[in-house]
């Protein structure tokens, strides 16, 4: 893939803190880009001007576009991606630090042509950060087929590439809700969540960007991989506002559909049966804990969880499961530790 063109989308807001140093990480890569587009948000500081400045001796072009009016970093994002001209997109916060190797080790891995996204592992440094705290951190290289990863999990921006083909599949204003009711999936969810439906993720265990920790972080970082953090939160998730959340995204995928040709149409339909069938399983759980329900009705309810497959390995997208089975038979079935 010698000829695989990567281009950088790059969100901006009031960054001249740092931009300078993560500018300087870009310039460095062993496989340059084809640009560098930004999208900045109507910065007050001198951002724009420290970018004016390296594009003057930048190695690749840099198109640097304001906006009119404030999109919000996630919006913002899309929009860079969308004016970037790569086969492939690499998502860029202002803030970061690029290993040099980032682009070259990533690409390799779309010399497979059904792999829509790669994600690999990032460093934690910065303010009250412990040495060699990771996020994300992916313990060895995965490959993940369609559907057998969670759509509504997904990694970081900063640590992801992408196929340019995701932003065609459909209007990214059609993306689902982050939850039940409020705002849509920010840009990375949102990829995050085409590709499992539609194509290959691969996860990478490198790190290949230092993830700055700073007291104006948009969002700061949680060490340890994203499904070890979505394990210790389980406990504590109501199930049924899981299940609403995927019954939506399941009839996005089916209204997706509408305008798509096969094999697309097929894969969107196969996410939206899937997705269904996770709120399904999720609203049993929410019954497993409700307070109202006698054991009965809670014995009930488990078995035919179990009857439905609801916990089997193949299934493991779903984030169920053995482990889950003996949480729900412990802390829902019998409540010898709920918390």
């Amino acid at each position: 893939m010698n000829d695989i063109r990567i281009s950088i989308a790059m969100a901006t807001y009031n960054g001249g803190r740092f931009i300078a140093e993560q500018l300087a990480s870009l310039g460095k890569q062993t496989l340059l880009p084809l640009e560098l587009v930004v999208n900045d948000d109507g910065s007050t500081d001198k951002t724009i001007e420290i970018l004016e400045e390296f594009a003057k001796t930048s190695p690749f072009p840099v198109k640097i576009f304001r906006n009119e009016q404030r999109l919000g970093y996630a919006d913002n994002f899309l929009q860079a991606a969308s004016r970037c001209s790569g086969d492939l997109i690499a998502f860029c916060d202002q803030d970061d630090l690029w290993m040099s190797s980032k682009l070259e080790i990533c690409s390799r891995e779309f010399q497979d042509p059904d792999v829509l996204l790669c994600a690999h592992s990032g460093e934690l440094f910065g303010h009250g950060v412990a040495a060699g705290a990771k996020c994300p951190e992916y313990d060895k290289r995965r490959v993940f087929n369609p559907l057998t990863i969670y759509p509504l999990l997904s990694s970081y921006g900063f640590a992801m590439l992408i196929r340019k083909t995701l932003l065609t599949i459909t209007k990214n204003g059609s993306r689902v809700p982050s939850n039940a009711w409020e705002a849509l999936l920010a840009h990375d969810k949102w990829m995050w969540f085409l590709a499992s439906v539609f194509g290959k993720i691969v996860l990478l265990p490198e790190v290949l960007v230092l993830y700055r920790q700073h007291d104006s972080n948009l969002f700061g970082g949680e060490t340890g991989s994203a499904g070890a953090g979505i394990s210790k939160l389980g406990i504590k998730r109501n199930y049924e506002l899981q299940a609403i959340k995927e019954e939506r995204a399941g009839e996005i995928l089916k209204n997706i559909s509408l305008d798509l040709a096969d094999p697309w149409q097929a894969k969107a339909m196969a996410g939206a049966t899937f997705l269904a069938s996770c709120g399904i399983a999720n609203h049993r759980r929410s019954l497993l804990y409700a307070d109202h329900r006698t054991f009965v009705q809670r014995l009930s309810d488990f078995l035919t969880l179990v009857k439905e497959g609801g916990y089997i390995t193949r299934r493991r997208a779903t984030r169920l499961g053995l482990p889950a089975a003996l949480k729900d038979m412990v802390a829902g079935l019998f409540r010898i530790s709920r918390r």
